[in-house]
């Protein structure tokens, strides 16, 4: 029942039938975020590149890229990441989660250096979400599209990401 009562304050921008970025709510944006963003030492980190796929992982390995972690690149800035992106892209690497809200490559363009500047992505991740919403309608399900459109991936996200979006409201009440 709270999922539903939290999810009905963002029901205001449901009201016209075309909904436009700058009408995505920033908690539902900052909630994203937290799912998304990887922790070094206490900030997110906007400068990584992940692979969604183990071959892809194995053929960067081969060609000398390290790995922060099972499936991430730290690039360090946004020029390093920028050039690190064009030569994976060149390899044919392409299925790739970029900068601090993880925006895939393959299924959302930008500018290269784009996906690891904050508010350049953020802009994007409200596209992505007005795109969303007009062509799904407004529900946790297709904001869960953000991440995932399988069912079991899609609900693990959106309960996540309603306990971020009701820490942020408790941060905003203190």
């Amino acid at each position: 029942m709270k999922f539903i009562l939290l999810f009905i304050s963002f029901t205001y921008i449901v009201m016209a039938n075309n909904i436009k970025p700058n009408n995505i709510p920033n908690d539902l944006v900052y909630g994203i975020l937290m799912n998304e963003c990887y922790i070094d030492k206490g900030f997110c980190n906007p400068y990584i590149i992940s692979f969604n796929n183990k071959k892809d992982i194995k053929k960067a390995k081969k060609l000398g890229l390290k790995f922060k972690n099972k499936r991430s690149i730290y690039c360090e800035t946004e020029k390093k990441c920028e050039k690190t992106l064009i030569f994976l892209l060149k390899h044919k690497i392409s299925n790739l989660d970029l900068g601090v809200f993880q925006i895939n490559y393959k299924y959302h363009k930008m500018a290269k250096n784009e996906y690891f500047n904050f508010k350049k992505s953020k802009l994007k991740v409200k596209k992505i979400l007005a795109n969303l919403i007009n062509k799904y309608g407004y529900s946790w399900e297709t904001i869960g599209r953000y991440h995932s459109s399988t069912k079991k991936l899609n609900k693990k996200y959106c309960l996540s990401l309603y306990k971020n979006i009701k820490k942020i409201k408790k941060i905003k009440e203190q």
